[in-house]
């Protein structure tokens, strides 16, 4: 079961007609990505990137304890509360890794890669989920930095390259050696936070914990 402050709440569940589940959770007014929409430009400040990072990042914690992975982190499936707190919510894609390789507490998130289907949403996966190779939590911190890319910049990641088709942006996410652009005016911290997220290897991105204690959140 699956219980945390930073994680939509499920209430209830039917099957309607037969053949149709219908799934109820708690009401959220909005989502991070009508926040970044109805804002300035469309970019949020850095204070208020370094709360929803954490808050974020909070809850993948909870979930990759659990030897859950999320798959399908961006903007439109993080919902805001009346508080401005948020609840990351579709966990439709979403799978749990082996319960005989499971690793149980934070400090062993490195080990048991064990999935390898395509799941998410294409400009927002890791290299490794694209190249169907065995992946695990870390694809979710991928597509967390490319989060953090549409608070700065208010687009999708990869807007620079202009892609537009799947067959190109698949090309390019999972065989290239590009990378998403930054912006060039973020601070120096924010920048290296934005490295750790999206280090091609996955072995040597960071996992949870290393970005909750990161420079860039020690202000918040």
């Amino acid at each position: 079961m699956i219980n945390y402050p930073s994680i939509v709440k499920y209430i209830n569940s039917e099957i309607v007609n037969n053949n149709e589940l219908y799934v109820y959770l708690e009401y959220m007014p909005c989502s991070l990505k009508k926040i970044i929409n109805d804002s300035a430009d469309g970019v949020l400040e850095e204070k208020v990137i370094k709360k929803y990072c954490r808050e974020i990042l909070q809850a993948l914690t909870y979930l990759h304890c659990k030897g859950i992975v999320h798959r399908d982190i961006k903007s439109e499936n993080i919902l805001i509360d009346n508080n401005g707190q948020i609840r990351l919510s579709d966990f439709s894609c979403s799978s749990i890794l082996s319960r005989d390789n499971k690793d149980e507490g934070i400090n062993q998130m490195e080990q048991s890669e064990f999935l390898e289907s395509i799941k998410g949403t294409i400009l927002w996966m890791a290299p490794e989920v694209i190249n169907q190779k065995k992946y695990g939590r870390k694809a979710d911190i991928w597509s967390f930095g490319c989060t953090v890319l549409e608070m700065l910049t208010g687009k999708n990641p990869w807007s620079n390259l202009q892609i537009d088709n799947y067959i190109q942006a698949l090309y390019q996410i999972g065989k290239s050696e590009l990378n998403p652009d930054y912006p060039e005016t973020i601070s120096e911290d924010l920048k290296n936070f934005l490295d750790c997220c999206l280090t091609r290897n996955y072995k040597e991105r960071a996992n949870t914990k290393d970005l909750l204690s990161h420079p860039f959140l020690k202000e918040y």
